[in-house]
């Protein structure tokens, strides 16, 4: 027993050693999932995005935990089509992520039907974001400071309202 719990007690110190002490001051809010979550550690909700409407807005993002990043858009699917994947929606989307100061980190711009559109069946949203050659993709260091400009360039009236703006690191898978 005492083997048992003295293995559980360095089991425990190892973890707590490898977690990291976040201080997110961005916009929206970090969400921690632990360190057990497969596939999306880190959840960072931006905000909300009209894509019902022409428009842009900005995100200040900073204090994010060391990760690689997917950055996209949580779109609500209308239940009239069985929570399936709308890739026929004529929303055209683009988003730049600038590093303050730095420059420019990536730019993803067009239509979201030629995006990859990820989700599980029957969910009531789909991640969508911009797969091919990792367009999506980045890393974040300690100190890093960002801005993220997104603008709706083509609105598309048939998504329903609950759009997000989203980043996403990656799980242990």
């Amino acid at each position: 027993m005492k083997t048992y719990r003295a293995a559980l007690i360095a089991t425990l110190a190892l973890l707590a050693g490898c977690s990291q002490e976040v201080h997110y001051s961005g916009a929206g809010r970090l969400i921690d999932k632990g360190w057990a979550d497969p596939s999306s550690r880190y959840v960072v909700e931006l905000g909300t995005l009209d894509l019902t409407k022409p428009g842009s807005t900005t995100f200040r993002i900073a204090g994010l935990p060391s990760a690689h990043y997917v950055i996209g858009v949580q779109v609500p699917l209308p239940a009239d089509q069985g929570r399936a994947a709308d890739t026929g929606t004529i929303a055209d989307v683009a988003l730049q992520l600038m590093r303050v100061p730095g420059g420019q980190v990536l730019i993803i711009t067009g239509p979201l039907r030629s995006q990859t559109w990820a989700g599980r069946p029957h969910e009531a949203s789909s991640f969508v974001y911009r797969k091919e050659s990792y367009e999506s993709y980045f890393d974040a260091e300690p100190g890093d400071v960002f801005e993220l400009r997104v603008v709706v360039n083509t609105p598309d009236a048939s998504i329903p309202p609950g759009s997000k703006v989203v980043l996403k690191s990656g799980g242990w898978r």
